[in-house]
């Protein structure tokens, strides 16, 4: 076994630089295969730039308040079929109506540019995905399959030809919400094993003022993606069930049911501001559907909607 000569000075020569951990790619390459990525799926996906409008495609590019300027106020004040008479009061969606009317002052009544701007939010989406998995998992390669499998699933065709879909929305602003959250879990997380190494050699520290940045600017996506639509009202519940998780990777500060209970505070604590956003749009989605929080669009029994192969008509 050879050992390192140490070098004229009495110093040992610098240990090597460190390598790339195996299966992973490098930054250039990785940039290099997004992009190649993101112009496959405009390619994949270009022939519904000569589609024309369908369904309810119609009648929104028709809403005065989507062609028209100054009906911002309306489009949180109002619910989305407002402009019909005897519309529905089923949808509180002000933030997909803004972008509807962006989608409009952009391309007008062509399809073909609603169309270009339903697939570059499907690619945004995508990026995000692949964003959020290498934040997860430090894994190039891991993020690019994964934004690929999302990008060209079937699944994904309707909600891409489909130009007055609002899912693509507010997946963009969920993903948006975990992506900063978990920013601020990193700063956080960051900040706290500092203070505890500080703390035993007697020093006081403060924790970044921008921690608490990222977890304000991450409820405040994760309220318009409430407003894009309305599954994201689990978000809060997403949010704590995540915290819960991490928590057990932490490092103990004290032992058995207190360590459990200072986990559980600090869950609630994260979690407050984004029941607070989902409170308030409730209270915003209550005055603009007409005192309640929705209505019936189809009356189905419980039974059906738990197990809904067991009731369909001429099925047993």
């Amino acid at each position: 076994m050879s050992l390192s000569r140490p070098t004229p000075g009495g110093q040992r020569p610098s240990p090597p630089p460190l390598t790339r951990a195996p299966g992973s790619i490098s930054a250039r390459t990785c940039f290099i295969a997004a992009f190649c990525l993101v112009s496959f799926i405009f390619a994949v996906y270009s022939p519904s730039l000569q589609f024309q409008f369908v369904l309810d495609d119609h009648r929104f590019t028709a809403d005065p308040r989507i062609q028209e300027s100054g009906h911002i106020w309306d489009y949180f004040a109002n619910y989305v079929w407002a402009q019909f008479t005897g519309g529905p009061p089923s949808f509180y969606r002000p933030v997909f109506i803004l972008w509807m009317r962006m989608n409009f002052m952009f391309s007008a009544l062509s399809p073909w540019g609603w169309h270009l701007l339903s697939i570059a939010k499907h690619v945004s989406v995508a990026v995000l995905l692949g964003l959020l998995v290498w934040r997860l998992l430090r894994d190039s390669l891991a993020a690019l399959v994964a934004s690929t499998l999302f990008a060209l699933h079937p699944a994904q065709t309707e909600s891409v030809a489909w130009v007055t879909v609002p899912d693509p929305l507010m997946s963009a602003g969920v993903l948006g919400t975990l992506l900063l959250y978990l920013k601020y879990v990193g700063d956080f997380s960051t900040a706290g094993q500092v203070a505890g190494r500080k703390s035993r050699k007697t020093s006081r520290i403060k924790a970044p003022r921008r921690s608490a940045e990222w977890l304000i600017v991450s409820a405040a996506v994760c309220f318009a993606a409430l407003l894009a639509k309305e599954t994201a009202i689990i978000f809060p519940a997403v949010i704590l069930a995540l915290e819960l998780f991490m928590a057990r990777g932490r490092p103990a500060q004290t032992s058995g049911d207190a360590n459990l209970g200072v986990h559980v505070v600090q869950a609630f604590r994260h979690v407050a501001p984004f029941v607070f956003v989902t409170v308030f749009y409730l209270l915003l989605r209550f005055h603009a559907l007409g005192g309640k929080l929705g209505s019936d669009t189809q009356h189905l029994p419980w039974s059906t909607v738990i197990l809904p192969g067991q009731h369909v008509s001429g099925f047993t």
